[in-house]
């Protein structure tokens, strides 16, 4: 996730749809978002505290991206930004 507003955006996007999940969490190495996906694999969405990152031998933290191989993305669901490649980019 670009940064911690992103993910309190995905917290919203959830809870209007009555998605179980975390809420927003602190933590040493940045903040998170937990959930399950229906077939009950966890979910973790992340924003790297940028002043730890060396720490998990990431030079550029702007630079990390995680990527997925997902089939398909809802378009009505808050944008992923630059740090997740999805097989159908949502247009903001």
């Amino acid at each position: 996730m670009p940064d911690v507003p992103s993910l309190h955006a995905w917290a919203r996007w959830l809870d209007e749809r009555g998605v179980p999940h975390s809420g927003v969490v602190a933590s040493d190495a940045g903040s998170h978002l937990n959930l399950r996906a229906p077939d009950a694999f966890a979910v973790e969405l992340f924003v790297l505290d940028p002043a730890v990152a060396p720490s998990f031998g990431i030079g550029e933290p702007a630079r990390a991206v995680a990527r997925t191989h997902a089939a398909a993305v809802s378009r009505t669901r808050p944008p992923m930004s630059g740090s997740v490649t999805v097989s159908s980019p949502v247009s903001t």
